[in-house]
């Protein structure tokens, strides 16, 4: 598995023959009902990373087809060749190709197609992104993009269902886009602030980053992993990639992040009235969370907190043993809970503070003669915070929800 190097995309265009077309797929049907509640997946511009956006999406895609049995579940697209065939690739997952689009899936025809639906239960984009230019969708032109200038994009206000949701599965959207989305389309997003990688199941029922160094070098890969395109995902059922955020600040193409970030990815509610509603839906996308076991709204609250800790804590190649980094966070957080003590961070460097509307950080980039941001300018600054309280406030957040669900 190729790591995700540190949320890039690549300075060059796809040359036009690379780019073939959009897909539309839909996971268990040929047929799409606009009008039902709908887990929309967009898989966006994923250069050097083959298909693990997709593997990604498809876990969690899995996740809400147990949950919700009689929800739809879409996915869009774009068809990147040179590698693996995209249309291929989607196909022998399960997934069944509903249309080919001859055009490019560019920010503007995304809108486009999801303006068709009314009820949009979540959205979920894994792609290459970065902070002020949003996502990459097909090549790396920024008129190719859905960031905070696509024409329309304020028109999707109003097309999610009661408690939807949107994430943002790439580096760096939490900064500037995810409380962007938040407040013009009026429902949670959650994003990172910092880079994110794939992350893989573990023979010992634990998921690590596969990257030399960084998982057990005994016990091997979950013994169903032997992902083959002659065959469907087996792993676990198909659910054995997904994406988090890294431990350390962001480091790569935009720049030196040095300011600081977060180990998970943060919900904004950057809307009027939000808290409650906010808590609720952050709760549902916990529950699509591929984890070490399975959550639903019918957990015991002891196994929410069990999928909480994996989001929350960091994994390195110790896992779980006394005294490893993950094993530290789980400990620090039931010790905060049963205190009320709100201060604490596993974070490599500065923790931002963050609360429901944005961070406390602030990002400057050197801009070009077409005003967007020059890669490699782009710095944070954000003041030295010796008490964070982010991350116990966000689980609190989730546990509300949880209780909300229950009742």
């Amino acid at each position: 598995m190729q790591k995700l190097l540190v949320g890039i995309f690549a300075a060059i265009a796809l040359s036009a023959s690379s780019v073939q077309a959009s897909i539309t797929a839909a996971l268990g049907t040929s047929k799409i009902d606009a009008a039902a509640p709908t887990h929309i997946f967009v898989i966006g511009y994923s250069h050097g990373m083959g298909n693990q956006f997709f593997e990604s999406a498809l876990s969690r895609a899995l996740k809400y087809r147990e949950l919700y049995p009689n929800r739809q579940i879409v996915f869009f697209r774009n068809r990147e060749t040179g590698g693996k065939d995209d249309l291929r690739q989607t196909a022998l997952a399960g997934v069944q190709i509903v249309s080919e689009d001859q055009e490019k899936l560019t920010g503007q025809a995304l809108l486009a197609k999801l303006r068709k639906f009314t009820r949009i239960a979540s959205l979920e984009i894994s792609s290459h992104s970065s902070t002020h230019i949003g996502v990459g969708l097909e090549g790396s032109d920024p008129v190719d993009r859905l960031y905070p200038g696509t024409p329309g994009i304020e028109k999707l206000q109003g097309h999610f269902a009661e408690n939807g949701y949107v994430y943002l599965h790439g580096c760096n959207g939490g900064y500037v886009f995810g409380p962007y989305l938040s407040k013009l389309w009026g429902v949670p997003v959650a994003a990172a602030l910092t880079s994110i990688d794939f992350q893989q199941l573990h023979s010992d029922n634990q998921w690590y980053t596969n990257n030399a160094g960084q998982y057990p070098a005994s016990g091997g890969w979950n013994k169903t992993n032997a992902v083959s395109y002659e065959t469907p995902l087996s792993c676990a059922d198909g659910k054995c990639h997904r994406l988090k955020p890294d431990n350390h600040p962001y480091s790569g193409m935009w720049g030196q992040f040095e300011g600081g970030g977060l180990p998970f990815y943060k919900f904004f509610c950057n809307f009027a009235g939000a808290e409650s509603e906010c808590n609720k839906a952050m709760a549902l996308s916990m529950l699509g969370f591929p984890s070490i076991v399975p959550a639903s709204a019918r957990s015991t609250e002891r196994e929410f907190e069990i999928v909480l800790k994996d989001f929350f804590c960091p994994m390195d190649i110790k896992g779980t043993q006394a005294g490893s980094r993950r094993q530290q966070c789980m400990d620090a957080i039931d010790q905060n809970l049963a205190s009320g003590n709100e201060v604490y961070s596993p974070f490599r460097g500065n923790s931002l503070e963050c609360s429901l509307t944005g961070c406390n950080v602030e990002v400057k980039c050197k801009t070009g003669s077409d005003g967007l941001p020059v890669a490699g300018t782009c710095t944070t600054r954000a003041p030295d915070n010796k008490t964070p309280k982010t991350l116990m406030q966000e689980y609190k957040r989730y546990l509300d929800g949880f209780r909300q669900l229950q009742q």
